[in-house]
């Protein structure tokens, strides 16, 4: 080791990144045995006149309590997460199952609907309950009957047009 005339320790080998500070102890003691020499080695003491930064620093069990409590609440967060999506997805099966027994009993009523518009069928059920009979066949009386509507100043040019125009209306029926 050599000594530098300026230095209070002695350098060896080359620092790898320069400028970079070192903190060192006030004193080093490396044991014969490790160093792997016979002679006595020689102790190093740091001069006190190198001042130290003041850190601010967290104690560990203040650290380990703001760990735990972030966890339980980022547990209770995912968990509030967790029931609220369960109570969506609920929902979102009720509507689904509202919507479905809309949709059948639309389909049934399409069903009804085409068989009540059947033309077969109507006249089927105009002839034996109604004891209904077509228009083809029977002989049509015409008939007159006095006009029970007010006259209107509107409907003075549409009346003269009308068959109603005479104050009479012709209805046609059959016996």
């Amino acid at each position: 080791m050599q000594r530098v005339k300026n230095m209070a320790y002695a350098t060896a080998g080359v620092q790898m990144v320069p400028g970079i500070e070192m903190n060192v102890r006030s004193h080093v003691f490396i044991p014969d045995a490790e160093a792997g020499c016979d002679q006595a080695r020689s102790y190093y003491r740091a001069e006190s006149t190198v001042e130290r930064k003041k850190e601010w620093t967290l104690p560990r069990n203040v650290a380990r309590m703001f760990i735990v409590a972030l966890i339980v609440v980022l547990g209770a967060v995912v968990l509030f997460k967790c029931v609220q999506r369960n109570a969506l997805a609920n929902t979102y099966a009720q509507t689904r199952t509202s919507i479905d027994s809309v949709e059948q009993s639309i389909l049934e009523q399409k069903e009804e609907l085409a068989q009540a518009r059947d033309i077969n069928r109507i006249r089927y059920l105009a002839s034996n309950e109604y004891q209904m009979v077509s228009a083809v066949s029977v002989e049509s009386i015409p008939v007159t009957a006095p006009d029970t509507r007010p006259a209107n100043s509107n409907t003075l040019g549409q009346a003269a047009s009308s068959p109603l125009a005479g104050g009479h209306g012709i209805i046609t029926g059959s016996r």
